[in-house]
């Protein structure tokens, strides 16, 4: 009997042991977006207030002679193709500086239309803010809040350096 139970208990193990050893195949995840990638410190998914999921881009101008600026820049989800907003959302960031307590406040109007010739009349897929303050090395923390239709959205950018996305305005 304790023979029989053994060779049991041995059959059942072999069996549990022999299933364990196949492993499924690796899964490969492919989608639409395979050529589509942003650094992931300068930019975020964000649900825009009318619902739409898009890249919001964080990007610095640094301009000794005309100032420092950010650039916040909307972009569709799926592929690099500007996403207008209306044109009257009002944009804005809490702005701190590591080593600085002090918070400042930033006022996001609509770029240039030469830096966004691709949006139609009321709507905006690229917004600055002045920040004279803001030097290349800096680290910051920079919390983005977009509004408009009556909702508020937010995007937080921790730590954002700078000199790590700046970039050159095409028209200058």
């Amino acid at each position: 009997m304790f023979r029989a139970i053994c060779v049991g208990l041995f059959a059942a193990s072999a069996a549990i042991l022999a299933g364990c050893e196949k492993k499924p195949p690796a899964t490969e995840f492919k989608g639409k977006n395979e050529g589509h990638h942003h650094d992931e410190k300068t930019t975020h998914d964000v649900t825009l207030p009318d619902g739409k999921l898009v890249h919001a881009i964080l990007s610095a101008h640094l301009d000794e002679k005309e100032g420092n600026e950010l650039d916040v820049i909307f972009e569709m989800h799926e592929k690099d193709a500007p996403y207008p907003i209306p044109i009257t959302a009002k944009l804005s960031a809490r702005v701190t500086r590591k080593g600085d307590e002090k918070e400042k406040t930033l006022e996001f109007k609509p770029a240039e239309k030469d830096e966004r010739k691709e949006d139609p009349d009321g709507k905006c897929s690229r917004f600055s803010a002045e920040a004279k303050w803001m030097k290349p090395d800096d680290e910051l923390t920079v919390v983005l809040s977009i509004e408009y239709d009556g909702k508020l959205k937010k995007a937080t950018y921790t730590p954002f350096v700078p000199k790590d996305s700046a970039h050159k305005h095409e028209s200058k």
